[in-house]
């Protein structure tokens, strides 16, 4: 769920909405908690690591 930027208005009413209905809010927490388990710095390493072994002919030639 996003807001428009600067627009406080709008950031009240999605607020509302989650606190209205705990249930997405509920659900939306999960698969945040999920999502981020992505972000570690070892499959960061592991990205950037497999991104230079695919591009090591460009980087050299």
């Amino acid at each position: 769920m996003s807001f428009k930027a600067g627009d406080a208005g709008d950031l009240a009413e999605k607020i509302k909405f989650l606190i209205e209905d705990k249930n997405k809010g509920e659900k939306m927490a999960k698969e945040a908690m999920a999502s981020v388990k992505n972000f570690t710095w070892e499959s960061r390493t592991e990205k950037i690591i497999n991104f230079v072994r695919e591009n090591e002919y460009i980087l050299y030639n």
